[in-house]
């Protein structure tokens, strides 16, 4: 599915669905505030995905990585205190798009209660550990089985791993997180223990690396902290 087709089936399902339970047309059946707190259950995030192929991935993974990454800062942003102005920009761009007329109350209401985006931590322990409940690798193998015991699937058709990158993209941006703020810590011990040269240089990169990285920009971050750790010789 393209950017541009999950965009228009978003635009063009989210309000309609919304505004059946509104006028008692239809039934919510489960909300993720039935999971808890900023909790995605299975049923509740199971419709959502990005596709590709392998070939576009294996040409484009820094894009993919990128993209994955924008998404769970725009759920730092929905997540804090900066979220009324998050959800009426893109309040704004839905009654555009679709001719709605959502107000900030049921966009914060979406937000909250029925579509609520998850952090990355949050995606860490929800999707992509093994053991949890709504480990994702588990969920799909799930459907998968169902589909083998309706005979839409044979078995061996589809395998988890095969089908599915999501794991291996999150633990690579995870990766770059991590990696990062390890180097960070390396080099500013050297930095403070006067074991660098061309300090100036070395400076601007943390500073750099840094700013990255409060902005969740784990790819850049960890690419500078790296450059720095070479320069230092580390």
């Amino acid at each position: 599915m393209t950017l541009q087709l999950y965009e228009i089936t978003l635009i063009g399902t989210l309000p309609y669905r919304y505004q059946l339970t509104e006028a008692n047309a239809a039934i919510t059946l489960i909300e993720a505030r039935h999971f808890g707190a900023k909790f995605l259950g299975p049923i509740s995030y199971s419709y959502s995905g990005y596709y590709f192929n392998k070939d576009w991935l294996n040409k484009n993974e820094d894009t993919a990585l990128r993209f994955i990454g924008t998404l769970y800062r725009v759920a730092d942003v929905l997540s804090g205190p900066d979220t009324d102005k998050a959800l009426e920009i893109m309040r704004v761009h839905l009654n555009k798009a679709s001719n709605s007329n959502f107000t900030l109350k049921q966009a914060h209401d979406i937000n909250t209660n029925i579509n609520p985006w998850f952090t990355m931590e949050q995606a860490k322990k929800i999707l992509f550990t093994p053991g949890e409940k709504t480990y994702w690798n588990d969920r799909l193998k799930w459907i998968i089985n169902c589909n083998i015991e309706k005979g839409n699937l044979k078995e061996g058709d589809v395998i988890v791993e095969n089908h599915s990158q999501g794991e291996y993209l999150f633990s690579k941006l995870w990766g770059y997180k991590t990696k990062c703020e390890k180097d960070m810590i390396t080099i500013a011990k050297a930095y403070n223990e006067n074991k660098v040269k061309n300090k100036n240089k070395i400076r601007s990169l943390i500073e750099q690396a840094n700013l990255n990285w409060l902005i969740r920009n784990y790819i850049d971050a960890a690419k500078l902290a790296n450059e720095a750790k070479i320069l230092i010789n580390l």
